[in-house]
């Protein structure tokens, strides 16, 4: 197998799970006892441990490991989770990120990762000493799986799994998360160097019901079919999972291919041509007074404006395809500017045209970050005013017609029109005869390049580039930019496409 033919199934595969990695530290350090998304953190490092490893990524494998060595502690309640703990492990996932994208580009000792192992080798060498949990490739106690205790749960993997070695492995990872993993066959050794997809059985000692147990081997992904019994004699019958996971149901669910999205441009232009030839069709049959004619003609014209619906229903994908990174970019422009944020996301599953959706990550990036440094207030202030000591930050997406909006808006202290007002006379922008600015004229103020009301330059603000930026990449875009803002109580930008 040449790895580079895998090169960017690897980094789709590596984006999706470093986002759910970066999910589940929000989540962990919003509620630091919840167990929960530690698993998540450790099952998603450990997949990309083995990814990196099968693609011949040794020294992203390697950090993986160390990572998913500090998790195990965790895990086992041996490492206390506090916030300087946190930072690593962001700092880490970042690290890993930038890692994973010099490994494909061919680097072997990506810089990224040198500099982010030693704390994690620190906090794994000062966690509490505690009894490690065995592994689940520990040799077994009982060698016979038709006889013995617990339940025998047996796993097939769907036809086109990809890294059938990582999902076995982890199928294992969650059972001992039900209970007693007690034989496994074939051994675990054998499972994750598998290459293709693979059938295997387990005993599981476990009080879990035989639906819950086939409910969390499923959750472990291309899972074509559980069967969990007695051995010999069967608990219950076998049971399909549902009919997406079922290939041989006729109720089959979505199935997923990647498109280079240049095919799809070209699909979009060829529907176009094929729209302007239906034009010209109907122009030639109207002359012809042919009923037969007529008919083929608007049968046609019904299947051409289908197909040309579903070709533009395939360049869309939900926004929290972009819109996921953006709550960390939240917490970590909070946490340096020390402020509290509560963050949320409406309207992720509403789906955009994928260009669109990518080209406006950078306006949306540029309105959180003045959100978070000039709308909302620090918490002392906050709450001196009677607010709540988190300021609240919300991106949402809404369809409005055939139109997409995109709205940033916070419930910080708004835009003092008077401020801006002194600086665009201090900059010419306005005559001696303005005294109030309305909201189409502040937009434009707070636009101009190099405007900005800020008293020093820091890493977020002071050099007036974020909204001129924004509304420079919304025009090119043939969007429209709105402003809405109250004094004391916030302010709302809608990016309208």
């Amino acid at each position: 197998m040449d790895p580079r033919s895998y090169a960017d199934l690897f980094r789709s595969e590596s984006r999706a799970q470093l986002s759910a990695i970066n999910s589940a530290l929000l989540e962990l350090e919003a509620r630091p006892t919840d167990g929960q998304p530690v698993h998540v953190l450790f099952r998603a490092v450990h997949t990309l441990k083995g990814m990196s490893a099968s693609m011949g990524y040794e020294a992203v494998a390697a950090f993986a490991h160390e990572l998913e060595s500090l998790l195990d502690h965790m895990r086992a309640g041996t490492q206390r989770i506090s916030a300087e703990l946190m930072d690593v492990l962001f700092a880490a996932t970042d690290a890993l990120e930038a890692g994973i994208g010099r490994a494909v580009e061919g680097a072997t000792e990506p810089p990224a990762l040198a500099a982010a192992l030693a704390p994690l080798r620190r906090f794994a060498r000062d966690a509490v000493a505690g009894e490690p949990a065995p592994d689940v490739g520990a040799p077994p106690t009982v060698v016979s799986l038709d006889e013995g205790p617990g339940v025998l749960v047996r796993v097939r993997q769907r036809a086109d799994t990809v890294f059938p070695g990582v999902r076995a492995f982890m199928a294992l990872r969650r059972a001992r998360t039900l209970g007693d993993v007690v034989a496994v066959s074939p051994p675990v050794s054998e499972l994750q160097a598998a290459e293709t997809a693979q059938a295997f059985a387990f005993r599981l000692v476990s009080a879990v019901p035989a639906a819950e147990i086939e409910a969390a081997m499923a959750s472990t992904g291309d899972v074509e079919h559980v069967e969990v019994s007695k051995g010999r004699g069967r608990q219950r019958a076998p049971m399909r999972l549902t009919p997406e996971q079922d290939t041989a149901s006729t109720a089959a669910g979505p199935r997923y291919v990647r498109i280079e999205l240049a095919r799809l441009d070209a699909m979009v232009n060829l529907i176009a041509e094929l729209a302007a030839a239906r034009g010209r069709l109907r122009q030639f049959a109207a002359g012809r007074g042919d009923a037969a004619l007529d008919e083929e003609v608007t049968r046609t014209s019904r299947l051409i404006s289908d197909l040309q619906a579903e070709v533009m229903a395939s360049r869309r994908v939900p926004a929290w395809h972009v819109f996921d990174r953006f709550p960390r970019l939240v917490r970590d422009a909070a946490r340096q500017l020390r402020k509290e944020i509560e963050f949320t996301v409406e309207g992720k599953d509403i789906e955009i045209d994928r260009f669109l959706l990518d080209e406006i990550g950078e306006p949306v990036m540029h309105l959180l970050r003045n959100a978070v440094d000039h709308g909302i207030e620090a918490p002392d202030v906050r709450e001196a005013m009677g607010k709540p000591r988190a300021g609240r930050v919300v991106l949402s997406v809404a369809c409005d017609g055939s139109a997409a909006l995109v709205r940033v808006r916070d419930d910080g202290r708004g835009i003092d029109r008077e401020r801006v007002l002194a600086r665009a006379r201090e900059l010419d922008l306005v005559g001696p005869e303005v005294s109030h600015l309305e909201a189409v004229t502040l937009l434009r103020l707070i636009a101009h390049p190099g405007f900005s009301t800020a008293t020093a330059v820091s890493g977020y603000s002071g050099r007036g580039v974020g909204v001129d930026a924004v509304q420079s990449r919304v025009r090119h875009l043939g969007g429209t930019m709105e402003l809405e803002t109250v004094p004391g109580h916030g302010t709302s930008i809608t990016l309208r496409f």
